[in-house]
């Protein structure tokens, strides 16, 4: 599981059109990385938001994690009632590093500007705990650390590419990604320890089958 999720991660930071991420300045930095991912939204069609998200990706220069975000809609109509956002934010242990997360959450969370839709997505998944595990077959499907953000953006650029509804959604065989929620302040006490591998991933009772 471990090598073929960090195979097709390190092939896509290779492949990326380094020429739309020459910085200059955090400005250039966070427009590049918002581009980056409105690409990668473009190509992957099982990505959809509906009428109420057509515009998919937000960004602003220092968000409620104290440095550059971005939030972008994945999905937002599905038969299940679960939307999908991707997300990407500064560390909350170490400022010098940024997460990419999947995060999937029980309500459709939206507001009127950029400013209030980060700090009511924070507050949704972090404070209500408004979040749900996602299910996947390889380490960084929904979850990567990068010590960048334009390398936060490529990561969630493979998240999003890879994106599958039925695979993130409680999918037979596959284990369970913890460490985004970790990160939102959950409490895994009523799992089993044993049940979590070095990746912070749970089994779900099953063996993966490498898919």
């Amino acid at each position: 599981m471990t090598g073929r999720g960090s195979v097709h991660l390190e092939r896509t930071l290779q492949v990326c059109d380094r020429s739309s991420l020459v910085m200059r300045g955090d400005a250039m930095s966070l427009q590049s990385s918002i581009r980056c991912i409105e690409r990668a939204l473009e190509r992957a069609p099982s990505c959809t938001v509906g009428l109420l998200g057509q515009k998919r990706v937000f960004g602003v220069e220092k968000g409620p994690s104290g440095g550059p975000e971005i939030l972008a809609a994945l999905c937002l109509d599905y038969d299940f009632f679960e939307f999908y956002y991707g997300h990407i934010l500064q560390h909350p242990h170490d400022s010098r590093k940024y997460l990419s997360l999947l995060i999937s959450t029980k309500n459709f969370i939206n507001a009127g500007d950029i400013d209030t839709l980060f700090s009511l997505f924070h507050y949704r998944t972090r404070e209500c705990r408004d979040s749900q595990v996602c299910t996947v077959q390889n380490e960084n499907d929904a979850y990567a650390e990068t010590d960048s953000l334009e390398s936060a953006a490529v990561a969630l650029e493979y998240m999003i590419i890879n994106f599958s509804i039925e695979k993130r959604s409680d999918f037979d065989w596959s284990p369970m990604e913890f460490r985004g929620l970790e990160i939102c302040g959950f409490n895994f006490d009523d799992f089993e320890q044993d049940d979590v591998d070095e990746h912070g991933l749970h089994s779900n009772g099953m063996e993966s089958n490498g898919a």
